[in-house]
């Protein structure tokens, strides 16, 4: 919505270089309860509209006051976190609908060592979340992972635990205990004499 009445603080402007003209865009932020500040029209509540649903009600609303309203509406922070082992990296949606493997290649693709039999997307409350099993490692599990992702969705991709390490991991202090018994045997019984 371009703030033709100039009624907003510069607080609230950003400049837009697409059109190429220097117009200001203007950004509104939606509080928790849904509810927006806009220009003579005052609170509005906007939670549950489609984008398309949003520019049709705010050009009537605005209709009373210009001829023919134009209203453009898109949202700027629409995200999904995604996890691979310990790293988490945050990914921007655009506003078309994306798949699950958009996403995991806008994250960086499946490295090596990763479960891509066991992708976890996590939705919903987080204290009694949905949890979807996806598996891309087959091609009937490339054909359910056409998912689309919803903002706030977390995905996890698990790490696979090489059976080596994990045996390194857990005997590596029982070995430096007897290695350290064992020098300290050697040094004494070599300058003991």
């Amino acid at each position: 919505l371009v703030d033709v009445l100039g009624s907003l603080s510069d607080n609230n402007k950003g400049t837009n270089t697409n059109n190429g003209i220097g117009a200001t865009e203007v950004f509104y932020v939606v509080d928790q309860e849904g509810f927006a500040r806009f220009p003579v029209v005052g609170e509005f509540f906007v939670k549950g509209f489609t984008i398309k649903e949003l520019e049709q009600t705010l050009a009537e609303k605005y209709a009373g006051l210009f001829v023919d309203p134009f209203v453009v509406a898109k949202v700027e922070n629409r995200r999904v976190m995604v996890f691979k082992g310990s790293v988490g990296v945050v990914v921007s949606l655009n506003e078309a609908p994306t798949n699950l493997i958009e996403v995991i290649a806008k994250a960086g693709g499946l490295e090596e060592g990763t479960k891509a039999y066991n992708i976890k997307v996590i939705r919903g409350n987080i204290k009694n979340p949905e949890v979807m099993l996806v598996d891309l490692s087959t091609i009937e599990g490339m054909r359910k992972a056409n998912l689309i992702v919803q903002s706030n969705d977390i995905i996890y991709i698990e790490k696979k635990q090489s059976v080596a390490a994990v045996v390194l991991r857990d005997i590596a202090p029982y070995f430096a205990f007897v290695t350290s018994i064992s020098t300290l045997i050697f040094l004494a019984l070599r300058f003991g004499k």
